[in-house]
């Protein structure tokens, strides 16, 4: 116990030699980490935003106008990933069309004919609705006799998917430079104060102090800027989402997972760089 009491004393005395340096890299680290938890929101969302787009895929297939639908959905249906497939007759797919213009339905009116042909809507099974069996799916059942044309929506999924694949590698690319950033913003305020405690620490040595104790207060001074600059970077990131809310319409704010990130990583990087520091230090 008394030495906990010893390293926390030695913390706040490192803290109170160099106040104004712990407070700048504290800032910076707290801005980085902002940076990155804007990119996590960002590629937290848009997982979901793909997630909710495979969920509701459907395929659709135009029918010529003689066809024998039965025979034609009892093959659709054997077809793998498969899991329904629903007749909508010309009629019905009117009658829908009606519906969605809502109140400009009597625009249907001045058709003098029924412009629409028969569909079929086909369900996919949920391990099969992604890009790659969506594309099987719909080549097997445009080559089908009766089928005109085959929509799947996968252009649209195509397109989400590339974008999510950029925002989730500027996420990682941003994550490498802010660990570089921080670490080295660590390991230059951490080295400063070893450099002002240099004699102290000689003493501490000299009069039988391990190196475990001569070590912990300024692991636990890089760790508690990690620490400081991940509840900085989430509040600041909360706030800025709260604002933004007022005026956009956002996407949900993981708040467990950003803040968690944030102090995860910052005090794993704070301890990286603290340890940096003093075994550069312990070497010269």
């Amino acid at each position: 116990m008394a030495s906990v009491n010893f390293v926390i004393q030695e913390s706040w005395r490192n803290f109170s030699r160099n106040r104004s340096s712990f407070f700048l890299a504290t800032i910076v680290q707290a801005i980085c980490l902002l940076l990155f938890s804007i990119f996590i929101v960002i590629s937290l969302n848009l997982s979901r935003v793909v997630a909710m787009a495979q969920k509701r895929i459907e395929v659709y297939a135009f029918l010529d106008e003689k066809v024998d639908k039965e025979k034609l959905i009892e093959n659709i249906r054997l077809l793998r990933g498969v899991a329904e497939v629903r007749y909508v007759s010309k009629e019905q797919a009117l009658a829908e069309l009606r519906e969605d213009l809502g109140e400009n339905a009597s625009l249907v009116d001045v058709l003098e004919t029924n412009p629409l042909p028969a569909s079929l809507r086909i369900q996919l099974e949920p391990g099969s609705r992604n890009l790659a069996n969506l594309e099987k799916i719909e080549e097997k059942i445009s080559i089908m006799p009766g089928v005109r044309e085959v929509w799947s929506g996968k252009d649209i999924l195509r397109r989400l998917d590339r974008i999510l694949r950029l925002v989730i590698g500027l996420t990682v690319a941003l994550l490498i430079i802010i660990a570089i950033s921080i670490i080295f913003i660590s390991f230059q305020t951490i080295e400063a104060t070893i450099l002002l405690r240099s004699r102290e620490i000689e003493i501490m040595r000299l009069v039988g102090a391990t190196e475990a104790t001569v070590r912990a207060p300024f692991q636990l001074e890089g760790v508690g800027q990690g620490i400081i600059g991940g509840i900085v970077a989430s509040l600041l990131v909360t706030f800025l989402y709260y604002f933004l809310s007022g005026s956009l319409p956002l996407p949900a704010f993981p708040y467990a997972i950003v803040y968690g990130i944030n102090i995860l990583f910052g005090c794993l990087l704070g301890l990286i760089g603290s340890y940096i520091a003093l075994n550069k230090t312990a070497a010269k």
